[in-house]
């Protein structure tokens, strides 16, 4: 039994790379085709149907949205010649305010 162990462990010891080059080039091919195969499934579920109602309502939030980049453009134009002077820090402060409410934002400008 001691001498085919031996002779089996020779042979793998100089055959191993062509045990494993195939199961490898076969594992390569199969996570191809396995994210091929999962590429072309839809992961995203369709979003729900809110009907009249959600379509109101994101109709007034792009409404509303809109009606705040405006007043921010008169904002802006009508403090336009303090934005000139804005330093590094301040200007960086600007930035951060776009997300924030109109109210905060009007107050950064006040504080000016």
């Amino acid at each position: 039994m001691m001498l085919v162990l031996a002779k089996v462990w020779g042979w793998l010891k100089r055959n191993w790379k062509w045990i494993l080059f195939p199961v490898g080039l076969l594992m390569f091919i199969g996570g191809i085709l396995i994210a091929i195969a999962s590429g072309n499934e839809d992961d995203d579920p369709p979003p729900p149907d809110f009907g009249k109602e959600g379509e109101e309502l994101a109709k007034e939030i792009a409404e509303a949205a809109a009606e705040r980049d405006r007043r921010l453009e008169e904002l802006r134009a009508k403090n336009q010649q303090r934005l000139e002077q804005l330093d590094l820090d301040q200007q960086k402060e600007l930035e951060e305010l776009k997300d924030k409410p109109l109210e905060e934002v009007v107050t950064w400008f006040d504080n000016l």
